[in-house]
């Protein structure tokens, strides 16, 4: 069997090949990527011919899909051996048995289910046997699940540090108000002592009382006399 570098239990093996079924690869998705390391094949799925092995960000991931195509080379090949296998039954059962096996497994080896989804604006299909299609199906929910889970996490995020700063701006304002409050104090302290003393007088243009040595009204800003 041929095995995935990438750390998998039995849900996350696909099968690359009908013919080949035993010839298995890794779809495998966590937070932050989704793993691929599938072998290559030539000749129906029959000889492994290297590997595809990417690791893609969830972040650049956008319009995850799953659909059934047809290699109508391969199921015309098998009709063709079905054809000739049954041909076969009266001068060799065995032979044309064999030959009707092989033309069937041709046939559905044309039959794959695909998974396609765009990788930072660029399509990506990754098919895998009809029988793989419940598995694939699944795979890509998973997908759709961590791209939203992590969508969740970053609005979460952007909250959290809104809120932050929202609590920063508004202890900065009061400790503003404090020192605005406490600077003023000394100059009302000043005029409280005056009114005491009787060394007051009040404005003309709005009524405020005011020491008699102020010039300028504290209260609207006119001169006073």
């Amino acid at each position: 069997m041929v095995e995935s570098n990438i750390t998998a239990n039995e849900n996350d093996k696909f099968s690359v090949s009908l013919l080949a079924f035993w010839v298995k690869g890794v779809l495998k998705v966590d937070s932050r990527f989704v793993h691929i390391d599938l072998p290559n094949t030539v000749l129906w799925g029959l000889i492994p011919a290297g590997k595809n092995m990417q690791n893609v960000p969830l972040t650049g991931i956008t319009n995850v899909a799953v659909s059934n195509s047809y290699k109508l080379g391969a199921m015309f090949l098998g009709i063709v051996l079905a054809f000739l296998g049954f041909g076969m039954f009266s001068s060799s059962f065995l032979g044309g048995l064999i030959i009707l096996l092989i033309g069937v497994l041709c046939f559905l080896s044309g039959i794959k289910t695909s998974l396609t989804f765009e990788k930072s604006g660029i399509m990506q299909t990754i098919a895998v046997p009809f029988f793989e299609s419940t598995k694939i199906r699944d795979f890509a929910n998973q997908i759709n699940n961590s791209i939203a889970q992590r969508q969740d996490d970053t609005n979460v995020r952007m909250n959290t540090d809104r809120q932050i700063n929202a609590t920063q701006m508004s202890s900065q304002v009061i400790a503003d108000a404090i020192r605005s409050q406490n600077t003023a104090a000394p100059v009302t302290n000043s005029v409280a002592n005056n009114v005491q003393a009787g060394n007051t007088k009040f404005c003309s243009n709005c009524g405020n009382k005011v020491t008699t040595d102020s010039k300028f009204c504290t209260n609207c800003g006119a001169k006073l006399n």
